[in-house]
C-alpha cells in the first residue's frame, strides 16, 4: 500500500468524518485534506484506494471541495458517486464500484482535477 494512504487513513480525524459510511461500514475511507492542506497531489492515493475497490464496494473521499472532475474519471473506472456535502462544509463522496474498469479505462489519475498535479 502506498505510504501517502496509510499515512492519510491512520491520521485522528473528527469521529463525524471518520465514521463509516452507513450504506457501506466496509468502505475504504481516504480523508485527502490533510495532503491538499500541504499542498501535495492526492491523486496517488485516490488511485491507490480505487485499485483495491472491488465491484460491490464503495471508496469514501474526505475532501474540502467538490470533486467534480473525478465523478467522470472515476466513472471510467466502473465508479457511480454520491456526492454529500457535511455540516462542517467537507465533501464525503462515496464511489461505489458498480462494473469493471472498461479496458480502455485510464491507468492514472494524474491530473484528477485538484490543482496540484
Amino acid at each position: 500500500m502506498n505510504s501517502v494512504l496509510t499515512e492519510t487513513m491512520n491520521e485522528t480525524l473528527p469521529a463525524s468524518d471518520a465514521a463509516p459510511h452507513p450504506n457501506d461500514p466496509g468502505a475504504v475511507t481516504l480523508d485527502v485534506r490533510l495532503l491538499l492542506a500541504r499542498g501535495e497531489s492526492p491523486c496517488g492515493a485516490i488511485e491507490d484506494a480505487a485499485a483495491r475497490v472491488g465491484v460491490g464496494q464503495s471508496l469514501v473521499l474526505l475532501v474540502p471541495f467538490e470533486p467534480v472532475p473525478l465523478y467522470a474519471k472515476l466513472g471510467q473506472q466502473g465508479f457511480e458517486a454520491q456526492p454529500e456535502l457535511l455540516d462542517d462544509g467537507t465533501w464525503r463522496v462515496t464511489f461505489e464500484r458498480m462494473a469493471a474498469p472498461a479496458t480502455n479505462a485510464p491507468a492514472n489519475l494524474s491530473g484528477c482535477g485538484c490543482n496540484h498535479g
